[in-house]
């Protein structure tokens, strides 16, 4: 080939592309709407963009979307079996994705010192540079602005400029989420709070993880000093996240371990085996609120917790209200904390009405209390369910009356495939939900807590704690044999 007839095909090819583009262009335009210079930018509320470029801004947005639409069409084709028909069709489609991927790159590359502008301003008000931005209404909303400067960044092409535009922003989030942490005190500890107490097997077991096993009628006594015969009764174990929470914070306990340190299976003090967290919730807000200070306090908390949040919001004014020196201990439950309550539909009447961006049926969050320490002494269990009651806290189910202790009572319950039973409404979707299992308390302070809700003991000195252990149903899945020796 000579290089007059070179050039001629190179020629050739550029006006081949261009009618391409055109034809794109023009079918494109066919398909999708195209705005009016007087049509806002769907997105855009900060950047100053020209009438004629928030028109390319909103083309090149809808031309993205045929270009998603048309990947997924012909991926879609290709997981088909392939026909001629077909084989056709997707060369179609290919040659229309190659037009509408030639004129994104043909709009980007006309709008892109315009994007670039604008990101740079958007940028340096983010960073405290731009002058005068104090008093400015419109830029008043930082998490707008940094929204908006994602989307535009996201549009420029690709090279050094759009990487130094990213590096910004990242350093931007990274300033911002430390100047966030630094407002919340995350090590605020009362007088009254104890880490949540570790709750040991009620059987003998051996092995770990995997290999655990129980070993059949053979009580853990020397762990949990709970002994055959003894009073006892059974309350549910909630499947969820545990909380605690005095008047002050909400907390969760954290494990100073790693799964499968061998240190987690000896027998230590709470403080030795836990560490304890202080959640960011919205607490902090609501009592500042409550005492007539909500303009220095921070808003939004931690978007981790957030069904936590929705399980445990609706009692704030609650915890708030409790005495200096108590501390409650509950579990977060719901469809978004454990898949064991996804399977219903009907929601609790006594939650706020879901959230409107669930479109789950089955949408619901609540607490269960299980424990509450007075001066970090744990109190017995009536005195649990009398200040439950008195506070008008959700309590775990329990059984009653009191029950003796006899473990193949227990393990036939279990095995029975029992659910969750909140008496308190026969329609709750909890009521479907297998039962994960027992927490079996035994009865040494059998006559506290009855003597009215209203005649909570306030003691002032120690005495022994109720013995307390708990039993899965996982873990009856295979007992150890009967006539093997227990490992000490």
């Amino acid at each position: 080939m000579t290089e007059s007839q070179d050039k001629e095909t190179t020629r050739a090819k550029m006006t081949s592309a261009t009618a391409a583009a055109a034809a794109a262009s023009s079918n494109s335009e066919a398909k999708i709407a195209v705005f009016s210079s007087s049509t806002s930018s769907p997105f855009l509320q900060f950047s100053s963009f020209t009438a004629e470029e928030k028109d390319q801004m909103n083309k090149l947005q809808h031309v993205g979307c045929e270009v998603r639409d048309l990947k997924l069409h012909i991926q879609s084709k290709q997981e088909n079996e392939n026909t001629n028909k077909q084989e056709n069709d997707e060369d179609e489609d290919t040659k229309t994705l190659n037009q509408l991927l030639f004129q994104m790159n043909d709009i980007k590359s006309q709008l892109g010192r315009s994007i670039l502008r604008e990101v740079k301003t958007i940028i340096r008000i983010l960073e405290g540079k731009s002058p005068g931005t104090d008093n400015n209404n419109n830029i008043s909303n930082e998490d707008g602005l940094e929204s908006e400067a994602i989307q535009l960044t996201n549009m420029l092409p690709s090279g050094k400029p759009r990487k130094d535009m990213e590096k910004r922003l990242r350093a931007i989030r990274k300033q911002k989420k430390a100047a966030q942490k630094s407002l919340f005190d995350k090590s605020l500890h009362t007088k009254s709070l104890r880490i949540q107490r570790k709750i040991h097997h009620l059987l003998s077991s051996t092995g770990l993880g995997d290999t655990f096993q129980y070993y059949p009628n053979s009580l853990n006594t020397e762990i949990n000093k709970l002994v055959p015969n003894q009073l006892i009764v059974l309350t549910e174990k909630w499947d969820g996240t545990t909380v605690q929470a005095t008047n002050k914070g909400i907390f969760k306990r954290s494990d100073k371990f790693t799964k499968g340190d061998a240190r987690k299976f000896q027998t230590m003090k709470e403080e030795e085996r836990y560490d304890i967290e202080r959640l960011d919730v919205g607490f902090d807000e609501f009592l500042a609120t409550k005492n007539g200070g909500g303009t220095s306090c921070r808003g939004g908390g931690d978007k981790s917790c957030k069904y936590i949040r929705e399980a445990i919001e609706p009692y704030y004014p609650i915890f708030a209200s409790m005495d200096d020196d108590i501390c409650v201990y509950f579990e977060a439950v719901g469809t978004k904390i454990q898949a064991r309550f996804k399977t219903c539909n009907i929601a609790p009447y006594s939650n706020p009405e879901p959230s409107s961006s669930s479109v789950d049926s089955d949408y619901w969050h609540d607490i269960r209390v299980f424990d509450f320490t007075r001066n970090g002494q744990f109190l017995s269990w009536n005195e649990t369910k009398s200040l439950a009651l008195k506070l008008k806290l959700p309590l775990v189910g329990f059984t009653d009356p009191p029950m003796p202790l006899n473990i193949n009572q227990i393990v036939g319950m279990l095995r029975s495939g029992l659910t969750y039973d909140v008496k308190s409404d026969v329609n709750h979707p909890a009521n479907c939900a297998l039962l994960e299992g027992y927490v079996v308390r035994g009865l040494i302070h059998e006559h506290e807590g009855k003597g009215g809700i209203d005649e909570q003991p306030q003691r002032t000195t120690e005495r022994d704690e109720e013995p307390i252990a708990k039993i899965r149903v996982e873990d009856l899945e295979q007992f150890a044999p009967i006539e093997k020796e227990l490992t000490k």
